[in-house]
C-alpha cells in the first residue's frame, strides 16, 4: 500500500533535559489506539515542556497507509534502551487520534508502547525514500503549502528547494533567562528528575536558512529546527571558539551546503507549523538522499 508520513511534534522550540520515565498520556476519553510501524526521518532539537518535561518533534513514515500524521508527545530521551531510537530507525508504537489538536495530521503516541525494531539500511530500503518523496507529500513551494494550510489546515509537507544562504543568530539574554527559569521550575520536582540522563545544554545559536523553492524567484528565511542542524551549529562554534558571529555564519553556511545541498543530493526541506501559529512554517528537517539512489549499480549508500 501507499505509506504515510508521520510528524511527532513537541511544544515550542527550546532546549532541555528529559525529566522522568516515559508516561502513557491519558485523555478525558479513552483513546482508540492503533499499532503502527514507522520509519523515523526527522527529529528536532528537544524542547522544554511544563506538562511533558521534554519533547522532540519527530517525523516518521508509516508503512502501509496514505496520509500525513503528527504525533505528540514524544519523550525521546526518557525511553529505555529497548525503545530509544534516532533518525532513520524503524519503530513500532501505538497511536491514537488527537482530540485537543484540530490539525488534520495530529495524533498522539503512547510512549510506553514504543519498540525499536531496526536501523534503516540504505542499501535495501531506498524504496522508503520514494515513499517519503511521493507526490502527496511534496508541494510546489512554500506558498502552495501555505495555501493548503488556509484551505484545509495542512500543517506539514516537503518542498524542493535550493540553498541561498545560511547564518547563525545569537540567542538573546532574555531568551536564555526565560529558559533557565522554566528549566528550574521543571527540575524542582525531584520525583520527575532522572539522574542518569545528562541535560542537553541550552542552545546559544539559532540556525537560519534562506532558500528558494524550485521554479520560484522569491526567497524565504526560516529557522532550521532539525537536531542534526543544531549539532552542526554547535560543532562550528566548538571548533572555532574565537570566531565572531559573522565568521561562524560563514563556516556554518559552507558546511551546510556541502553536507545537504551538493550536486549529488536530491534535497527536500521538510516544513511544519505549530498549533498556536498555524500560518508560520519552520524547517523541521533537511532531507538529502543521493540522486543516484535509483541506479542499481551505484555502490554508495543512500546519503
Amino acid at each position: 500500500g501507499t505509506p504515510a508520513t508521520i510528524f511527532l511534534c513537541g511544544s515550542s522550540l527550546g532546549q532541555s533535559p528529559i525529566l522522568g520515565p516515559p508516561r502513557t498520556i491519558t485523555d478525558r476519553r479513552e483513546p482508540m489506539w492503533e499499532e503502527k510501524r514507522m520509519l523515523i526521518w526527522c527529529q528536532t532539537y528537544p524542547a522544554l515542556s511544563t506538562k511533558y518535561t521534554e519533547t522532540v518533534c519527530t517525523g516518521a513514515l508509516e508503512i502501509g497507509k496514505p496520509g500525513l500524521m503528527r504525533l505528540y508527545p514524544l519523550a525521546l530521551r526518557g525511553l529505555d534502551n529497548t525503545s530509544r531510537h534516532n533518525k532513520w530507525s524503524v519503530i513500532k508504537a501505538r497511536v491514537s487520534r488527537a482530540t485537543a489538536d484540530k490539525r488534520p495530521e495530529s495524533w498522539k503516541i503512547d510512549n510506553g508502547s514504543i519498540e525499536f525494531e531496526e536501523r534503516f539500511e540504505s542499501t535495501s530500503d531506498k524504496r522508503r525514500v520514494e515513499d517519503l518523496y511521493e507526490d502527496r507529500n511534496v508541494y510546489e513551494g512554500l506558498e502552495h503549502l501555505e495555501f493548503e494550510q488556509k484551505r484545509i489546515k495542512t500543517s506539514m509537507g516537503l518542498v524542493k528547494a535550493e540553498l541561498v544562504s545560511a547564518r547563525l543568530e545569537l540567542v538573546t539574554e532574555r531568551e536564555q533567562k526565560e529558559w533557565r527559569e522554566k528549566f528550574k521550575r521543571i527540575t524542582a520536582n525531584k520525583d520527575l528528575w532522572e539522574d542518569s540522563i545528562k541535560p542537553i545544554p541550552q542552545a546559544q545559536l539559532r540556525p537560519k536558512v534562506t532558500f528558494r523553492c524550485a521554479g520560484d524567484r522569491e526567497e524565504y528565511e526560516r529557522t532550521a529546527m532539525g537536531w542534526e542542524i543544531y549539532a552542526l551549529a554547535r560543532n562550528v562554534r566548538e571548533y572555532s571558539p574565537d570566531a565572531n558571529i559573522d565568521e561562524l555564519s560563514a563556516i556554518f553556511e559552507r558546511d551546510l551546503r556541502q553536507k545537504c545541498f551538493g550536486e549529488k543530493h536530491d534535497t527536500r526541506l521538510a516544513l511544519g507549523n505549530i498549533k498556536r501559529f498555524p500560518s508560520q512554517f519552520s524547517i523541521i528537517s533537511i532531507l538529502y538522499p543521493r540522486k543516484d539512489r535509483h541506479d542499481p549499480t551505484a555502490q554508495q549508500g543512500l546519503f
